[in-house]
């Protein structure tokens, strides 16, 4: 048997004849497996693979069959080749099986790149036009440096041409030598070299020029001529200055930008260097550019490449390489942002030199349209931002969440923006139980159910709740669902039960059997709930174990880690190990309240930002009141106000207690009760005609409804009726007795009196008149109907 093992000579790696039946062993040669029957030839044309790393030329028999490459393959240089790596052969590729060449460059590949190509080119011609026309006034003064070089220069080669200055050195030396022909013939010389150029060619054209000029001037002005005669001096002397500077640093008049800190620029050279600096690559592996690197903005870029082989985005976009990556490029790691995008090899990178997070952002709410809603059950909510500036949308549809953050971490914020941004989809119900009132009040008129601080209505909201959940079980097993789909909405609406803090109703301060009954009902829902559309949003700022079960946290799909006291706290939001892999919340700045990692179905655990949603206080706008405003409108108009609807929820909790939270309550502050009907029954009677926009009068359902929406735990029909549903005349007839009570109390001792008259005009009828409803409250009447 032989083998061909590449050896150097002169250069030129020749075939040595090896036996290697010497090296096999007694059973081996018995066997027969050293003759060359045992195993086939090779062809003639090609070398066995699999030597060491060598280059060079291969010569069997006195012929070149190849060149050996790194692998120790032997290539033919005349044919592409394809590797089998099942099989361990090679082959020449066919030309119709060759790699296609991309026609279309990667900077207009597409309508989309092509724009943002043409874009970019835009916005660089631009930047570069400002950049140097600031400079304009400098560059000026070079140039008329080079000028008056050339200008010097042109005229001392000119003088020396003219007067034969080569003679002067030869006239020297016969002087001192006292040789006075040689003085004389030199001088001769010199005299006739003189007269032959001052009447050649040359100088006709200097004569020319000189004329041309003082005609220009006479013409067109000193500053035509001057002009002419700066160019045409600045050229001279760039020639000049080349030639005596020949080899050093060339002439540059305009100014290079010398970019000061962190950069943006993202070519294939810069990528691989910051990729082999991270250890993420080996030295002499490379990235591809897929497309151009685009600028996003004065201070961003973003750009598109693939890895060799062997490497994986899903490996790169980890924390760890991406902080490693990051450090290499010299910014901040949540200044870069690397993404798969598409293959698995291929990656998205987003650079900035600024902290995306830097400056807060108001929610996209308030630009909106929101006149006919939201759908937050398909489309989402605008809840954040990423570090792209991206919103980043969750569906309320079939996910729980959990939120956890230490003090002031802006737990409160995300909050908002999920429930201020579902308010707009009629299709959702709200039980809001606070644990760290008063910050939920201002929610309290579309919600359904709000309380505080109270363990055990929690436990029985989430006792009806489940009632709920099965009764919906049976609604979707005779519609032949599996879960809550949209056209069930409307039997079967959203409920979103936010509980915030959850410390308050699972801590040790609650006796232990009430905490493990809501613990465990909360198990229940958490497991069970998302497929029939009841939802929970947990909150807490004591982020552990023992507030957050990991039972509860594992079901939980979003999950928000804002800023925690330590790595136990972001494990207990995130999950264990979470810390270690990367995901610190608990290195959160405590100057960027609202920011967090943030896990959610559909996207890899990111870093995001919650919108900003101002309250009115410390002079900011009042955002979250005319974002309410919009959204009461909008549920009025479509009769899903608390108290509009009939609520089987918040019934079980006046069955069971004797008191409501529809609507936060009497007075809308989170505690339960029922209250006088008079208290300030007519001013809510004002109100109720400033809101229908001031007709002339209103029928007692009307009226009803609009006190309903005002004061749900007094007018609704579930305050009313708390042993069960009863039909609209009976909901008029009893409200109207009661109303007509209340109005009769509020105004004794007054003088004054309030009382429901009929009318035929339009339709027989019941109800109040506007005027004589400002009359009993003491204010003029409207001269005229709206």
């Amino acid at each position: 048997m032989t083998d061909l093992i590449g050896r150097p000579e002169d250069g030129v790696y020749v075939a040595d004849v090896i036996d290697l039946g010497k090296r096999m062993g007694r059973a081996a040669r018995a066997a027969g497996l050293d003759t060359f029957g045992a195993l086939p030839e090779p062809p003639a044309d090609t070398v066995p693979a699999g030597y060491g790393p060598v280059v060079g030329q291969v010569v069997v028999d006195g012929q070149v069959v190849g060149t050996v490459d790194l692998a120790g393959q032997v290539v033919d240089p005349e044919a592409d080749w394809d590797e089998d790596e099942d099989q361990g052969e090679a082959g020449p590729v066919s030309w119709w099986e060759r790699e296609h060449w991309q026609v279309i460059p990667p900077a207009f590949a597409g309508p989309e790149q092509a724009k943002a190509t043409m874009r970019q080119a835009a916005a660089l011609a631009a930047n570069r036009a400002r950049f140097h026309g600031l400079r304009v006034p400098v560059y000026g003064w070079r140039v008329l440096r080079v000028a008056a070089f050339g200008a010097r220069h042109a005229v001392g080669e000119m003088w020396h041409y003219a007067l034969a200055s080569e003679y002067a050195e030869e006239i020297r030396a016969a002087k001192r030598s006292r040789d006075r022909e040689a003085i004389a013939q030199a001088r001769a010389e010199r005299r006739a070299v003189i007269r032959e150029r001052l009447t050649s060619g040359r100088a006709m054209v200097c004569y020319g020029a000189a004329a041309g000029l003082l005609w220009l001037a006479a013409t067109y002005g000193l500053v035509a001529a001057g002009s002419l005669l700066t160019t045409a001096a600045f050229f001279l002397g760039g020639r000049a200055y080349r030639l005596m500077h020949e080899g050093d640093e060339p002439l540059q008049l305009l100014d290079t930008y010398a970019p000061q800190g962190p950069r943006t620029d993202l070519g294939a050279d810069r990528i691989t260097e910051a990729l082999v600096a991270a250890k993420f690559l080996a030295e002499g592996q490379s990235v591809k550019m897929v497309a151009l690197p685009l600028a996003d903005g004065p201070h961003t870029a973003r750009a598109t490449f693939d890895m060799p082989g062997g490497k994986t985005a899903a490996a790169l976009v980890k924390p760890e390489p991406v902080e490693a990556v990051a450090s290499a490029l010299g910014v901040e790691s949540s200044w870069l942002d690397l993404e798969q995008d598409g293959p698995a090899n291929r990656v998205s990178i987003w650079l900035t030199t600024r902290d995306p997070f830097g400056e807060p952002r108001r929610s996209p709410l308030l630009d909106m349209d929101l006149t006919a809603g939201l759908d937050a059950f398909d489309g989402g909510v605008p809840l954040a931002f990423d570090k792209r500036g991206r919103t980043i949308r969750p569906r309320v549809r079939d996910s729980h969440s959990a939120i956890g953050g230490a003090t002031r971490s802006g737990k409160g914020m995300g909050i908002a923006n999920l429930v201020l941004g579902s308010a707009f989809d009629v299709r959702i119900n709200f039980r809001n139980v606070d644990g760290k009132p008063p910050e939920h009040w201002a929610y309290a008129p579309i919600c359904s159910t709000m309380f505080e601080l109270d363990p055990e209505r929690l436990l029985l909201l989430l006792e009806a709740e489940i009632a709920e959940m099965n009764r919906r079980k049976g609604l979707l097993r005779e519609a032949g669902r599996k879960r809550l789909t949209t056209d069930l909405l409307h039997l079967m609406p959203v409920e979103l039960v936010t509980v915030d803090e959850l410390i308050t109703y699972l801590g040790k301060h609650v006796p232990e059997k009430l905490r493990q009954a809501i613990e465990a009902a909360l198990v229940v829902l958490a497991a069970q709930g998302a497929s029939y559309g009841i939802l929970l949003d947990l909150a807490t700022q004591y982020p552990s174990t023992d507030v957050l079960p990991e039972l509860i946290r594992a079901n939980c799909s979003s999950r928000w880690a804002m800023r925690t006291a330590n790595y136990t706290g972001t494990n207990a939001i995130l999950g264990a190990g979470s810390s270690g892999a990367g995901y610190k919340a608990e290195l959160i700045s405590k100057k960027l309240r609202g920011l967090g990692w943030l896990a959610m179905d559909g996207i890899d655990t990111v870093l995001a930002r919650s919108f900003v949603i101002y309250d009115g206080e410390d002079d900011t706008p009042d955002d979250v009141s005319v974002l309410m405003a919009k959204a009461v409108d909008l549920r009025q108009r479509y009769n899903r106000l608390p108290g509009q609807f009939e609520d089987p929820i918040e019934r079980y909790l006046i069955k069971k207690t004797g008191v409501s939270s529809a609507g936060g309550g009497p007075k809308g502050d989170g505690t339960p009760g029922i209250i006088s009907a008079a208290a300030g029954v007519l001013t809510d009677l004002v109100a109720v005609f400033e809101k229908a926009g001031q007709p002339d009068r209103l029928t007692t359902a009307q009226v009803l409804d609009g006190l309903a929406a005002l004061r749900p735990g007094v007018w609704s029909l579930p305050a009313l009726f708390p042993d069960g549903p009863v039909d609209q005349a009976v909901y008029v007839q009893r409200g109207g007795t009661e109303l007509s009570k209340a109005i009769a109390e509020a105004l004794q001792g007054t003088g004054r009196a309030l009382k429901s008259t009929g009318w035929t005009s339009g339709g027989r009828a019941n109800g109040y008149k506007r005027d004589e409803v400002r009359a009993a409250a003491g204010l003029p009447a409207l001269t005229a109907s709206p």
